[in-house]
């Protein structure tokens, strides 16, 4: 499939095309690909804030004829995303890169290994963006086109963070997924007792089952010792969660019943309360099982209440 691209068709601003995602696993016995898999591409570009349109993106036309092209904003480490659908349905994520601003990783990475790369300007800012990179990539990709020879410089980048986990927890990343998740719970409670469910889902619901993946994740890295890939945001989580977790999500989803909502609210509370003490116990970390104590027993009151 990301063999279509006519090279030749390819503007000039573009200098070069990386492919990954789920058409590029690394794990030949695992194969993610099916009818719904997308292709996701960074085009390094000396246009990054060009914003695409059909009009503009005739030299991917060969996938197909487009028929929507939307410009997004990507919450998840903070990029843009232009999303081409085609007439079956195949869809395309194109996320722009800055070449210019690539081409300084050159820089960055000849000044790190002389030990000087504390002169750069925001250098915590470069760092976390080439990490945010390097974890796009870690499951495979292919170099589609390139001018610059920029591969050789991808590979200095894998050889730079090839030990970097950003999955992996520490203390601090322990109490703020551990703390987001009691405030997060007590929200609910308030929520499903005001009779407002629905601006729970929109507002809290989503973070609250990601502060609950994490802590699943972590659990079944470090209790349970697990060497799978547990992707992100819970991501195939049927193939790497043990099977009691996993059958106790299935009902973590919630409703407009207020019993049942107290229910799910709890099932949720119980996942988080094993897994948390499962790593806490492991690492060595503290929790505040006073708060804990306190936010369980105040859900248990409203969901034993009578029923109007």
């Amino acid at each position: 499939m990301v063999e279509k691209i006519d090279k030749n068709s390819i503007p000039k601003s573009v200098k070069g095309i990386i492919s990954f995602g789920s058409l590029h696993s690394s794990d030949a016995e695992k194969n993610y690909n099916d009818e719904f898999s997308d292709l996701d591409i960074f085009v390094f570009t000396t246009t990054p804030n060009e914003i695409l349109s059909i009009d503009s993106i005739g030299w991917l036309a060969c996938f197909g004829t487009p028929m929507s092209v939307i410009v997004i904003e990507n919450p998840f480490q903070n990029t843009r995303i232009t999303r081409i659908i085609y007439d079956d349905l195949f869809s395309i994520d194109y996320i722009p890169v800055s070449y210019s601003k690539f081409s300084l990783v050159k820089k960055y990475l000849f000044l790190k290994k002389i030990g000087l790369e504390k002169i750069i300007p925001n250098l915590s800012i470069i760092q976390a963006e080439l990490k945010a990179f390097y974890s796009y990539l870690i499951r495979g990709y292919t170099m589609l086109y390139d001018t610059k020879n920029m591969e050789q410089m991808i590979h200095k980048i894998e050889e730079e963070f090839t030990d970097y986990d950003d999955s992996l927890v520490t203390a601090k990343k322990f109490n703020e997924c551990y703390l987001d998740f009691w405030h997060s719970a007590y929200k609910i409670l308030g929520k499903i007792k005001r009779n407002d469910m629905y601006y729970a889902l929109v507002l809290l619901d989503n973070i609250f089952k990601r502060r609950l993946v994490q802590m699943i994740e972590w659990e079944t890295r470090y209790f349970y010792k697990s060497n799978e890939d547990l992707f992100y945001l819970g991501k195939k989580i049927s193939q790497w969660s043990d099977e009691a977790t996993y059958k106790k999500l299935k009902k973590t989803i919630f409703s407009f019943n207020e019993k049942q909502n107290m229910e799910t609210l709890l099932t949720h509370v119980h996942l988080f309360q094993k897994a948390s003490k499962n790593v806490a116990d492991v690492q060595g970390y503290q929790r505040q099982t006073e708060l804990e104590t306190k936010i369980v027993a105040k859900i248990n009151a409203f969901a034993n209440e009578p029923q109007k």
